[in-house]
């Protein structure tokens, strides 16, 4: 497989123009939001705590 036919396979995958693509994007997307929480609930937490411990 040359270079170029190569970039345009992993540029589709990437775009999500495949099956295979598809499912990767979806995967990536899930994890951000997951991320996305995880970060926001930490963020309560440490208001939280720095509020508990003030008082």
């Amino acid at each position: 497989m040359s270079l170029k036919s190569n970039k345009l396979n992993m540029m589709n995958i990437v775009r999500g123009n495949t099956a295979q693509g598809d499912l990767a994007g979806r995967d990536i997307y899930k994890n951000y939001n997951v991320a996305r929480e995880l970060t926001a609930m930490a963020k309560l937490v440490e208001q939280y705590l720095a509020e508990t411990l003030e008082g």
